[in-house]
């Protein structure tokens, strides 16, 4: 927000006859286009720092969750609601995504044209710059909410898995030490009890390594998309930035095609 209302005040200042009151409209009016074209990145770090806080919650309390099932559960209803919020957002994250792909690409276009215009001025420069940084910043924000979302299941998933491991090797243990001996047989059942109540909580039943498993798979799912289509996340960011260069060189290019046929004429 601080950023578009700089830039917009420095357009502002660009103007002809400019005064104060002008800048200060340009200033406000930047402040509420900001919070116009930022709200949805508001929305997507608002949803994953929640997420991570409930996931941090669950991964703290695997070792002695006393069903897995509920797990289960408590993970479905948050995937599903990450996925009501790419349903209502996708459409607006679709053209935003556009847009500002174009206008980045614009943006490179007029600052390669205002460093190559003599006697332009250092205003016009700082106000395309910081008109473009936002836009970049918005889109990254997104995309590094979702990528911190995915990485922190990513975590949680390590998690379940180191403990269905240590589970399986104790299980084995477990059966060998006691059913091996008619002896000891008798302690099966106190010796588990106790070993629960101390919190290790190491026997995992085959409906209990289903749900883990359940979870397990379902990491892919915690990314904000767009329309189904892609996942907003690291690689989107790269894939942009390409776009957007290849269409700011397009542009650069009919430019001067058409400065230089001007100048034929």
């Amino acid at each position: 927000m601080i950023l578009y209302a700089i830039s917009f005040s420095f357009i502002a200042s660009t103007i002809e006859n400019h005064s104060m009151p002008i800048v200060f409209s340009f200033t406000i009016a930047g402040i509420f286009y900001a919070i116009n074209v930022t709200w949805l990145a508001a929305i997507y770090v608002y949803t994953a720092i929640l997420v991570n806080e409930r996931i941090q919650i669950y991964k703290e309390e695997l070792p002695t969750f006393s069903n897995y099932g509920i797990l289960l559960q408590e993970i479905i209803r948050l995937r599903d609601n990450i996925h009501h919020i790419n349903h209502l957002s996708s459409a607006a994250m679709l053209t935003k995504t556009l847009t500002n792909g174009l206008m980045m690409a614009t943006c490179i276009c007029t600052f390669d044209h205002q460093l190559n215009t003599p006697k332009i001025g250092w205003l016009p420069v700082i106000s395309t710059l910081t008109y473009l940084i936002p836009m970049f910043i918005d889109l990254s924000a997104s995309c590094m909410a979702s990528q911190w979302m995915h990485k922190e299941m990513g975590d949680f998933v390590h998690a379940i898995q180191e403990r269905i491991a240590l589970a399986n090797i104790f299980r084995v243990h477990y059966n060998n030490y006691y059913k091996s001996h008619p002896e000891r047989k008798q302690l099966i059942n106190t010796n588990h009890n106790n070993l629960i109540m101390t919190g290790l909580r190491p026997i995992i039943n085959d409906g209990e390594y289903h749900c883990l498993e359940q979870i397990c798979m379902m990491h892919d799912s915690f990314y904000f998309t767009v329309m189904d289509t892609f996942d907003l996340k690291n690689l989107f960011m790269l894939s942009l930035a390409s776009y957007v260069l290849s269409y700011a060189i397009l542009l650069i290019q009919t430019r001067d095609s058409h400065i230089r046929f001007e100048s034929i004429q």
